[in-house]
């Protein structure tokens, strides 16, 4: 409050609002780039290495932020660095209680006495090199915590699973699924409102009891339609890429479509996938 009357005194007043602003905005940046100079420093020098082998650069996670910066004051507590946190828990673990969805992830740990340093030893070692310049990580973070006269750093790095809305998903997965049957020269399906219900159930289904396979009712319906109708269920990272099952049926004379789709981490896929239902049949509807 004094800092802000102090403000309102000694500048002019057409200055206060402009001040007040770029103070905003500075803190806005911080929060969304690194939340300290020398995270944003480590993490700057992280990217510039990935633009000189031409390599997307990485997005900060915040979320991941987090994650880093407790391992790294954990490390500081245990005065030594390690993959493995106080309480036993690995990186896979700790990503996944953090509500991050990745479907793959790497990290790096360090201590040394600045970040040059680090750095430096992080890109000499193969290891630790190889998951900067993976070309897989899509996102990443860094936690950086000084105790007595060392930096303990954590780097961890992600492969993201995307997040869609289910219309969304649906619209993409019908127009792969389309676009590969007018390369065979087939005609497009069209989508069956009533198997897209009942498709997606069959993911809610799956997810609970973290299996895949079609349980007794997607049998049932295929009996009630004289065995027209066929399913594919499997899990991917990307909703773009279609199993060699789904292109052999899309292969075949179907003619409609159900699909059923979520984003889910567990015994299905460890740290996140996509969980697609897809239900087959000459209908239209």
């Amino acid at each position: 409050m004094m800092f802000w009357t102090f403000l309102r005194k000694t500048l002019p007043k057409n200055q206060n609002l402009n001040l007040l602003i770029l103070v905003f905005s500075l803190l806005f940046a911080r929060t969304v780039l690194a939340q300290s100079t020398e995270e944003q420093e480590l993490f700057r020098y992280i990217n510039t290495e990935r633009q000189r082998e031409s390599l997307n650069p990485l997005e900060w996670n915040q979320t991941l932020w987090k994650v880093a910066v407790a391992h790294s004051e954990d490390m500081a507590q245990m005065g030594h660095i390690s993959h493995e946190s106080s309480d036993g828990r690995k990186t896979p673990e700790r990503i996944k209680a953090s509500g991050v969805y990745a479907s793959q992830s790497a990290e790096n740990v360090a201590r040394d006495i600045n970040l040059i340093a680090i750095h430096t030893s992080l890109m000499e070692s193969l290891y630790h090199r190889l998951n900067i310049l993976n070309p897989v990580y899509t996102s990443a973070a860094v936690g950086v915590v000084a105790k007595g006269k060392y930096l303990y750093v954590t780097e961890i790095f992600v492969r993201t699973v995307n997040e869609y809305a289910l219309e969304e998903a649906r619209k993409t997965l019908l127009h792969q699924m389309n676009e590969f049957r007018a390369r065979k020269g087939l005609n497009p399906l069209t989508s069956n409102a009533a198997w897209n219900d009942m498709a997606q159930s069959h993911v809610k289904f799956q997810e609970n009891v973290s299996a895949l396979g079609p349980p007794l009712i997607m049998g049932l319906m295929a009996r009630q339609a004289k065995g027209a109708l066929r399913t594919s269920i499997y899990t991917t990272i990307s909703i773009l890429d279609l199993p060699e099952e789904v292109q052999k049926v899309l292969a075949l004379n179907v003619q409609s479509v159900g699909i059923g789709f979520k984003r889910i981490k567990g015994d299905l896929c460890s740290t996140g996938c996509f969980l697609i239902t897809l239900i087959f049949g000459p209908e239209t509807g």
